[in-house]
């Protein structure tokens, strides 16, 4: 971030949040931000690794800081905070690859969390439409086929290509919006070779799952399915709780 004197274009500080290269693999959409926010002397900026910064106006030093999200999951902040009667408001970003998002408030002047607000169901066992999720009609799948532990692939290679090609039906974390598959439900996981025969061979094009054999090899698709194995185990522990 940089501080420039809005009449001559000189540099009066800079600020650099020294956030880990590695972080950037948790972002869906590149590495980005948005913005900041300034009130009272301060400016207020919302890190990528999710931590919410203030910094004096006039000098660039740091103020505070606190962490915002639980940086052992996909969490990330690229939005702009903003400043409401003394509150500072920043929220995250991640639900691509399945984290609870949420809003919070932090006091201006010491970055003390006033508030948070969820914005899904407090309890996930609700779910958005049935009190028991485990119980709905589209999760009665087994999450956790027989075989599904048998994986050669990469999952963190399988998030990268799901992100590339695969992302506009499925999502980023392969959770899909009810038109088309959820793929952590499918049968299919338990087999890697009923899983090439979908994504590569075609076998289910007239219901409208297109053949990836121009774009993907066959150490990619086992990627994937390695991926939306590791997405289903998550879906799995979060019924569970």
């Amino acid at each position: 971030m940089l501080a420039l004197d809005a009449r001559t274009g000189k540099l009066l500080w800079e600020f650099d949040p020294q956030i880990s290269g590695a972080y950037g693999a948790k972002g869906c959409c590149d590495v980005v931000n948005r913005g900041v926010a300034v009130w009272a002397g301060k400016v207020y900026v919302g890190a990528f690794d999710g931590r919410l910064i203030a910094l004096d106006a006039k000098t660039g030093k740091k103020v505070w800081e606190t962490l915002t999200v639980d940086q052992s999951q996909d969490y990330t902040i690229s939005g702009a905070p903003r400043v409401v009667k003394g509150k500072v408001i920043i929220g995250n970003g991640g639900a691509d690859f399945g984290v609870r998002g949420y809003v919070s408030a932090y006091d201006a002047e010491t970055g003390t969390m006033a508030w948070r607000f969820y914005t899904v169901p407090g309890n996930p066992k609700d779910g958005f439409e049935w009190r028991d999720a485990a119980a709905a009609p589209h999760r009665q799948a087994a999450v956790q086929p027989a075989g599904a532990d048998r994986v050669e692939g990469s999952a963190g290679a399988g998030r990268g290509v799901v992100s590339q090609l695969l992302h506009g039906c499925h999502g980023h974390a392969t959770v899909a919006g009810g038109v088309v598959t959820d793929l952590r439900y499918s049968a299919m996981l338990g087999s890697p070779e009923a899983y090439r025969a979908v994504v590569l061979d075609g076998v289910l094009m007239r219901n409208g799952m297109i053949s990836f054999s121009d774009f993907l090899k066959p150490d990619d698709v086992e990627a994937i399915r390695a991926y939306v194995i590791e997405q289903a185990h998550r879906e799995q522990k979060r019924l569970s709780q």
